[in-house]
């Protein structure tokens, strides 16, 4: 289960200029499918403006004019029950995250809190190219462990990132590897052949909880790295709760 708003946040952030017009505002929430975004001045938040304020009878025809001020923010080492406390007494659906220097780094909804509280993945808009700027990949959501969903991971080479967690579990991950083709491997991985390796057998026989992301690639090379990048991060990352699994690879 996520622990803090920076596990759950949508670290690419959307953001509005104060100088923009309301009826390219209102265009780009719309291309996006998103219902608000903060708006940011020198890189740092100075307001967030949603549907219902660029929408609302107000005087002015710039995003300074309605947008709501001043914003919501908060660190991406903020608790989750803290976050969801802060915007329910205040009547918000996002909070902005900001790093120590006070830019935005993300957005976290409602949405985002009410799904790491509940053990939950969280789900960002397709329209968003998930990047991670540690690897250099475009990443999935994480996603549910299922033939259905492996159906949404890409059909080529690439990554396949394997993650436990739920509620009351601490998120880690456990397997990392590199394939010829995701989501044929990801359907492999399913079906629980006894050729898999011994650690992932131990992983694919308690499914329970079980999630994974991926992202495609088709430079071999650039995957083993990625592998070794994403399972050292894991390692160096500070172990909550109980968990005693261990961090397993292949394909390196």
């Amino acid at each position: 289960m996520a622990l803090t708003v920076g596990e759950v946040m949508n670290r690419e952030i959307f953001s509005l200029r104060p100088s923009e017009s309301v009826e390219d505002a209102l265009g780009y929430l719309t291309v996006l499918g998103i219902s608000g975004a903060p708006v940011v001045h020198a890189g740092k938040p100075i307001g967030v403006v949603s549907y219902r304020d660029l929408l609302a009878h107000r005087p002015g025809d710039t995003v300074r004019d309605r947008m709501t001020q001043p914003p919501i923010t908060c660190g991406p080492e903020e608790r989750l029950e803290v976050a969801a406390r802060i915007i329910a007494e205040r009547g918000v659906h996002r909070i902005v995250v900001v790093d120590k220097k006070g830019r935005a780094i993300g957005v976290a909804s409602s949405l985002d809190l009410l799904r790491g509280m509940t053990g939950v993945p969280s789900a960002h808009p397709a329209s968003f190219p998930h990047l991670d700027l540690a690897t250099g990949m475009t990443w999935t959501d994480d996603l549910p462990f299922d033939l259905e969903h492996a159906e949404l991971a890409p059909a080529g080479s690439g990554v396949i990132v394997l993650i436990r967690g739920g509620v009351g579990v601490p998120e880690r991950r456990v397997w990392a590897e590199s394939c010829d083709d995701v989501r044929a491997r990801l359907t492999a991985m399913m079906a629980y052949s006894p050729d898999e390796p011994q650690g992932l057998k131990d992983i694919l026989a308690h499914p329970v909880g079980l999630r994974f992301r991926a992202a495609a690639s088709s430079v071999s090379r650039e995957r083993k790295e990625i592998v070794r990048s994403v399972l050292t991060d894991a390692v160096r990352a500070p172990r909550r709760g109980n968990g005693n699994g261990r961090l397993r690879r292949s394909g390196v």
